[in-house]
């Protein structure tokens, strides 16, 4: 899903709501049962070394000093889940907003929806048509997990 961001005040992330979501479907085409969704917001441009590292989770969560990555309103999980998504990926740190993130998580944890984040590189990848895997390590009564994420993108070796 490109085309997602947004800034809000100091420590807030501006909200991926159900319109989002619909203005996306009518520029791309239905989300369908099966579709991962990946939220695409330009955040991992703030994936970096030495001091500006800060920008990605340290300003917005931990100071409150930048702005926050934007991230789906528990309504909007729960559309997506509504719709026959299961996975929902964002190049956020979090897939839920900073300040409380709890909404969105039980929104679809619930509703035994996975969940990716920190996800880098979703500009390469098209808006449609790419094959997404994300492959975990096994880790015991681990409720969640590194692993290496990997787009198969449509008419590439």
């Amino acid at each position: 899903m490109t085309g997602l961001s947004g800034t809000a005040g100091n420590g807030v992330s501006p909200l991926v709501t159900v319109p989002t979501l619909i203005a996306w479907e009518a520029a791309y085409g239905p989300i369908l049962p099966g579709d991962a969704v990946l939220l695409r917001t330009g955040w991992d441009s703030h994936y970096l070394s030495g001091a500006a590292r800060r920008r990605y989770v340290d300003d917005p969560l931990v100071t409150g000093s930048g702005p926050a990555w934007p991230a789906p309103s528990p309504d909007a999980v729960s559309w997506l889940h509504d719709r026959g998504v299961r996975c929902v990926g964002t190049d956020g740190p979090s897939i839920g907003p900073a300040g409380d993130g709890g909404p969105t998580h039980r929104a679809g944890l619930t509703r035994g929806m996975v969940f990716v984040e920190a996800l880098a590189g979703l500009a390469e990848v098209p808006p449609r048509g790419a094959w997404f895997l994300f492959l975990p390590l096994k880790l015991v009564d681990g409720t969640g997990a590194p692993g290496r994420a990997l787009a198969v993108l449509p008419g590439r070796p």
